[in-house]
């Protein structure tokens, strides 16, 4: 049969592995520990009716340990998971423990709350963006420094060599050597070609450019003559109409005298042209009328009309 009195006496006053001692005070390191404090009330090994709340990947579970399983250490204890909801989680407490001492009640909630706010402060700081420490390899990067500055010279050297023997070639110093290597003769050969492919494509390029070019001036030179065109055609036309109006004032001024007269007095000129046209445009409605009527007069009417006006001259001799 447990006694908890007993196991107290041996693991409190003598030796306990999860025992920490500290100047101010005792604290003990195991999981079940509900406050972690070494104390009699808080002990899990030296109280046959304990529980606790222990957080698993997010999720709080109820630990309740009874006198009943003391023989079964596999299943001493009972595992009760806790709802996510803060409040439901504590009715759960509640009602698991409605039984029990209150000091270990208020423990059991106490413990949930600062677990809660653990977990709300872990997602704050997953959010947030903070600055990772890379390891720092100097011996590595050194030894990857020297390797790149031996294969740079390799390189180097490679190149020139290559164009040494290339302007060699070229120069006709090699006139009856034909056994160079096949692959690096075969890459000077498609160098060259890929060159003068080039040069082609560009020449061709720019003539096709300079042909565009000469069309396009040829197509705005002709736009140019074009407008050049209209544009005297219809300057010409603008002069004969001013010459047009120009002879009709002249002619205005020379038939009547008297309008001359005028002008010469100091009368506004435009005054004296208004009653030359209004005088010329009634003459012409007065000879418009007269050549309707005669028009439709008889051969007879016309006679009487010529006979009259001999009649008249008469009168007048």
């Amino acid at each position: 049969m447990q006694s908890d009195d007993v196991i107290w006496s041996l693991v409190g006053k003598t030796f306990c592995s999860f025992r920490v001692k500290i100047t101010t005070g005792n604290f003990c390191k195991n999981p079940y520990n509900l406050t972690g404090i070494c104390a009699r009330r808080y002990c899990p090994l030296a109280n046959s009716r304990y529980a606790t709340i222990i957080e698993k990947e997010g999720d709080c579970f109820l630990y309740l340990k009874t006198i009943e399983r003391a023989h079964l250490p596999n299943a001493q204890w009972e595992k009760v998971k806790l709802s996510n909801n803060y409040k439901k989680a504590l009715e759960q407490i509640d009602e698991k423990l409605r039984f029990w001492p209150h000091y270990l009640k208020h423990k059991a909630k106490q413990r949930l709350t600062k677990i809660k706010q653990y977990l709300i402060r872990k997602k704050r700081l997953q959010f947030k963006l903070r600055s990772k420490l890379v390891p720092v390899h100097n011996k590595v990067e050194r030894r990857d420094r020297k390797k790149e500055k031996k294969a740079l010279a390799m390189a180097k050297l490679d190149k020139r060599i290559e164009e040494e023997l290339l302007s060699r070639l070229r120069s006709g110093q090699y006139k009856d050597i034909y056994n160079f290597p096949v692959a690096q003769y075969e890459a000077v050969l498609e160098q060259d070609n890929v060159s003068e492919r080039e040069t082609m494509e560009f020449e061709e390029d720019y003539e096709s450019d300079d042909e565009s070019e000469e069309q396009l001036e040829e197509e705005l030179y002709e736009d140019v003559e074009s407008e050049a065109e209209q544009v005297n055609v219809q300057q010409t036309r603008l002069n004969d109409i001013e010459d047009s109006h120009m002879t009709a004032d002249n002619s205005i001024f020379d038939d009547d005298s008297t309008i001359q007269e005028e002008v010469n007095e100091g009368k506004d000129p435009k005054d004296v042209l208004k009653k030359r046209w209004s005088r010329k445009a009634f003459k012409q409605d007065r000879s418009s009328r007269a050549t309707s009527k005669r028009s439709r007069s008889r051969s007879g009417r016309r006679e009487f009309e010529y006979e009259f006006e001999d009649e008249r001259l008469i009168q007048k001799d």
